[in-house]
């Protein structure tokens, strides 16, 4: 018998637990092997793609430039003008060079000379792999195991770190992601509930805050750090609070998706890599106590937290993968897709995305396609609102996809769309979207069939007029953009004509097989500005959409009804297009439309596109101010029409450029521009070696955009066309930066201006403006005109050139559009056209109804003031085909300096001393001699009243929610005004409310209220009468409400600069008292010194 001792039997206990707990580790270590070789990936397998946006850098010196930053997956490098940068261990960013240990810095960005290649931080796309993307397989396993269907929970945790606590509390981030009706501009769930029309619906739990041991730059990008790093660290905290198994949805073991909510902002939006987080996706491998384990997460921010990052990358976690190229060679699907840069659309950027493409919408259940194969008249209700998608197959790899997008339905997304018509795109089972040559899915971007698809250049990312709306002539084998099938390159067919205007519906023809087909385009005149009764060219492109060549091809224009003139071709080849050109007298002028109809006497298809229409404008006579209409086709032009022929001066407007030799032929040049602008900045090479030739030669211009600075200033858009050396020396100005705009006020500070404040509201379409600063040029003398209220910066200079130069220019970091008072718009052109010693005469109506009335003549010329400080006078000599010999008038100026003059001369059938001799019908002709520049007005004697009243209004397109909203119209009548009125709707109301507009000085203004701006949108129109009762209309225009504008950017420093005075200025008076408390009062007995 043996003994056993307590040693012994503490020693086997000690051996039994030893060899359990290495069997039980065994065991759990062979659970988690096998769970991570179940899994499908390993790591980050996402970016999101950067913001659009320039991003300013500033160096030591104080001295500021743009960079842009380019996609995580080709390097995540900031660029200047196309050249990599980084920031030295002096603070100073300098350009990249090449070494043996890879990148290091170089000269100092705007001092020194750019290495000789550019880009050299950009590598080869991480997710490429003999040109396929790496991550298919993971992106089939998660749309097949996280199908997008039902209601599924998500978890979102918080975290901040050492650095960064939040400004966003946990009540905005469950409003944000899974709010019905509590967040403004549309949370997470309602942007799935409504692009899969009910059918998924995820539910989003938030916890936390959680806290770091650590800054936010331990996880930057460059720390090589994830967002699974993020989860592991912050677990142990998590565990006890959440019961994971409850985001399992499927029970296949795996929490289907795990958002970690980061304090502070987004790399991909500021381009500081090294400490910051880029959001992103990544599979984490880890264990809970629940027994589920964490595989599919992403990370996005606290600082301008928005829906964008968050329904993007949980687009990925069901499955669907990048519509964006990841090379970063061209823009993929672009702004029209939220799995590409349609992510970061709304204002703030990502809080309105876009929709997904149809192709995801299909790929995931949520809509089923309607599939055409004959010949069909197509009716579409818009994407957002609608299940309505059409499908034109061209084989079994490769189809149409037609849907109708629309700013105006009332849906929750989408509203900060581009433009509204139908967007055709272009489905490629063998392609790739990263290869632009042949994507996977494609946009055919209408751009009036210039052929460019600027998203496969490399250009933009979108643009107004990729959509497809108020056409005849459509898409066809022989147009570009094409129906021809992908490589094999093939003939279809396929035929898409006849689209109609965007409305709450919108409509066009599909016709497939088509075995004979000719289609017109749109008729154009060579002449920039066409002017009445003058000789132009008209021509139109003649389509042959069949697949014979087709021969004696006739083709007829009209101008307003009136036969212009026919051509014939001898023969179009199959597939192919050529030009008809007829020369033609413009026989009227104004609102002129011109119609090209083609006859190709063979049995088409279809007629129905064999007629096509332009409305151009034809003027009276040459006009003694340019507009030159640069801003995208947001009608701003017409701003400037109405105050012109307020102040009595003739116009002509040219649309986007304007030749040396064109714009010579006027007094002055008024060059507005938009915020979207051309790829080479809003001013392209061409126009800037025009302008150069004109203000050369003593032009006088003035340039009015809230782009134009950073367009032509901003030399880190390595766009071609930048030219900040033009900007400095014609326009006075060197740009600083580029701001949000949610309107503002902006404060004369020049003798030009004295006295000037302009209350301006948001640009139509992207609510940008830039900020500069004044030039110093050896070109002339520049000043400063204009500074924003808000944040003091300068956005207005003048330069008033020396010799050897002679020109005069005006640059305002605003379209004149966008002052909202127009008292303040007339009174600013009204000083420009001064300074540029513009002079005109005018007549107060153009039509006299009777010939016993009294014609009051007005003169404008500042250059008359030859005795300042005293009225003077001017004489005009007025003639009517009655009297040839006419009259001279005396003008006296209606006070010292004002340069106006006023008087007055009586009508009679009579001939009499005095007065003016007229008869019915008679021509009216005044002139003023302006040196050797002769200026005259032409009016009529007419019985009869046969002519409508003229609205010219520049459109509203962009309002903010419960802000009331001004519209303001210039209107004339030959005659005289009886009313104007506006009508106004909420978008989903049948019946306008109906305000009288009240006059103000040749403008009329009226108020939409605050509770009628909602963000459904507004509906409105203008109507006015005259007092022989003829009315006239505009169309119906339609006002996109955005949430509260966003709080103005505020430089801090020196608020930091003032507190930290302050806090001396506190320590030093407390450390005063207790100096006094300690040492003045009286001491104790026995205590030293």
């Amino acid at each position: 018998m043996h003994r056993i001792t307590y040693s012994r039997v503490l020693s086997g206990f000690l051996v039994l637990i030893f060899v359990l707990s290495t069997v039980l580790s065994l065991g759990s270590a062979s659970i988690a092997e096998k769970k991570m070789a179940g899994a499908p990936w390993h790591g980050v397998y996402d970016y999101i793609i950067p913001q659009e946006r320039p991003i300013v850098l500033t160096q030591p010196d104080g001295t500021a430039f743009e960079a842009y930053l380019t996609g995580a997956e080709i390097g995540g490098k900031l660029e200047y003008n196309g050249y990599t940068i980084m920031q030295d261990s002096d603070g100073f960013w300098r350009y990249a060079v090449p070494s043996k240990a890879g990148l290091m810095t170089g000269e100092i960005v705007g001092r020194g000379e750019p290495p000789e290649e550019k880009g050299i931080g950009r590598t080869q796309s991480i997710w490429l792999a003999d040109g396929n993307d790496v991550r298919e397989k993971l992106f089939a396993y998660l749309y097949e195991h996280n199908r997008a269907v039902g209601q599924k929970k998500y978890v979102a945790l918080l975290m901040d770190f050492t650095d960064c606590q939040f400004i966003h509390d946990k009540s905005y981030f469950e409003n944000m992601l899974s709010g019905i009706g509590t967040y403004t501009s549309g949370s997470l769930r309602e942007f799935y509930l409504e692009n899969s029309f009910g059918a998924f619906e995820p539910v989003i739990d938030v916890y936390g805050v959680y806290h770091s041991n650590h800054t936010m730059a331990y996880y930057s990008y460059d720390s090589g750090r994830y967002v699974d790093d993020m989860l592991a660290e912050i677990l142990p905290q998590v565990d006890p609070q959440v019961n994971f198994t409850a985001y399992d949805n499927d029970g296949d073991g795996w929490v289907d998706m795990v958002i970690v909510i980061h304090a502070g902002p987004d790399a991909a939006a500021t381009g500081n890599t090294s400490g910051n987080i880029w959001s992103h996706a990544s599979w984490a491998y880890l264990p809970t106590n629940d027994g589920v384990y964490i595989g599919p997460c992403n990370t996005g921010p606290d600082v301008n937290a928005s829906i964008g990052v968050f329904t993007h990358e949980m687009g990925h976690s069901i499955g669907e993968e990048d519509f964006y190229d990841t090379t970063y060679r061209s823009m993929g699907t672009g702004d029209w897709d939220v799995m590409a840069g349609g992510c970061w659309y709304g204002n703030p950027p990502g809080s309105n995305p876009m929709h997904f493409n149809p192709y995801s919408k299909v790929h995931q259940g949520w809509l089923t396609p309607t599939y055409i194969s004959t010949n069909q008249h197509v009716s579409l209700r818009p994407r957002e609102v609608a299940r309505d998608l059409v499908q034109v197959n061209i084989s079994d790899t490769q189809w149409f996809y037609l849907e109708y997008i629309s700013t105006m339905c009332m849906a929750r997304f989408d509203r900060a769309a581009l433009a509204s018509g139908v967007i055709i795109w272009h489905y490629d089972a063998y392609g790739s979207q990263t290869n632009p040559e042949r994507y996977l899915m494609d946009v055919e971007e209408f751009d009036d069939r210039d052929g460019t698809q600027e998203l496969q250049l490399n250009l933009n990312r979108g643009e107004p007029t990729d959509l497809w709306a108020d056409d005849t002539t459509g898409m066809s084998d022989a147009t570009n953009p094409n129906t021809s099938a992908n490589a094999p390159y093939t003939k279809t067919g396929i035929v898409f004509a006849n689209f109609s205007k965007p409305g709450d519906i919108i409509t066009f023809d599909v016709f497939v097989n088509t075995t004979a087909d000719i289609s017109v385009d749109m008729p154009v005149v060579d002449e920039l500005v066409p002017l009445y009764n003058t000789t132009v060219n008209i021509s139109a492109r003649v389509y042959n959409n069949g697949p014979a060549v087709v021969s004696n091809v006739n083709v007829s224009f009209y101008v307003s009804a009136i036969p212009a003139g026919n051509t014939t071709i001898a023969s179009i080849p199959a597939y192919s297009n050529a030009t008809a050109t007829v020369q033609a007298v413009i026989p009227v002028w104004g609102d002129v439309e011109l119609h090209a109809r083609v006859d190709a006497n063979i049995t088409e298809s279809t007629y129905s596109n064999n007629l096509a229409q332009n409305k151009i404008m034809v003027y009276e006579r040459r006009g003694q101010i340019l507009i030159v209409d640069d801003d995208d086709g947001y009608l701003c032009e017409q701003a400037y029409c109405g105050i012109l022929d307020n102040l009595g001066y003739s116009w002509n407007v040219v649309k986007a450029h304007a030749s040396a030799v064109l714009m010579h032929a006027y007094d002055a040049v008024f060059w507005e521009s938009g915020a979207l602008g051309r790829m080479e900045g809003q001013l392209s090479r061409y126009d800037i070696s025009q302008l150069v030739d004109y203000l050369d030669g003593g032009g006088k211009v003035w340039f009015s955009s809230p782009r134009l600075a950073g367009a032509l200033g901003s030399t880190s858009s390595a766009q071609p066309g930048v030219n900040a050396t033009f900007l400095r020396d014609y326009l006075g100005a060197v740009w600083e930066r580029t701001l949000q705009s949610s309107g503002g006020s902006a404060d004369g500070i020049d003798e030009l201006t004295a006295g000037l404040t302009l209350t301006l509201q948001p640009f139509p379409g992207r609510p940008m403006y830039d900020v500069f600063n004044v030039g110093v040029t050896d070109h002339g003398i520049a000043a400063g005109i204009f500074r924003d209220a808000e944040t003091g910066k300068l956005i207005g200079t003048k330069v008033n050139a020396t010799a050897p130069y002679s020109f005069m220019t005006v640059f305002t970091g605003f379209n004149a559009v966008q002052i909202s008072n127009g008292t303040q718009a007339v009174l600013l052109m009204e000083r420009i056209l001064d300074w540029f010693g513009v002079s005109t005469i005018y007549l107060d109506k153009k039509t006299y109804m009777e010939t016993s009335a009294i014609a009051n003549i007005t003169v404008r010329d500042q250059k008359a003031n030859q005795n300042p400080g005293q009225a003077e006078s001017v004489t005009v000599v007025i003639k009517s085909t009655s009297e040839s010999a006419g009259e001279t008038v005396t003008l006296t100026e209606t006070g010292a300096n004002t340069g106006i003059f006023k008087g007055s001369i009586a009508f009679s059938e009579i001939d009499a001393p005095g007065v003016l001799k007229v008869g019915y019908g008679d021509i009216i002709n005044a002139t003023y001699l302006d040196g050797t520049t002769e200026r005259w007005f032409n009016a009529c004697i007419n019985a009869s009243d046969e002519h409508v009243p003229v609205i010219e209004h520049a459109p509203l397109t962009i309002a903010f929610n419960h802000t009331p909203v001004n519209i303001t119209c210039f209107v004339y009548d030959d005659h005289g005004l009886q009313t104007v009125m506006l009508y106004y709707k909420k978008h989903s109301a049948q019946v306008y409310t109906a305000v009288s507009m009240d006059a103000y000085d040749g403008y009329y203004l009226a108020q939409i209220p605050a509770d009628a701006v909602t963000l459904e949108g507004i509906d409105y129109y203008i109507t006015a009468q005259d007092t022989s009762g003829n009315t006239a209309s505009t169309a119906v225009y339609y006002i996109q409400v955005l949430e509260t504008p966003p709080v103005p950017e505020i430089n801090a420093l020196p608020i930091l600069i003032l507190l930290c005075a302050l806090s001396l200025l506190i320590g030093s008076f407390t450390r005063c008292l207790k100096f006094r408390k300690t040492y003045m009062r009286k001491k104790p007995r026995g205590s030293g010194v």
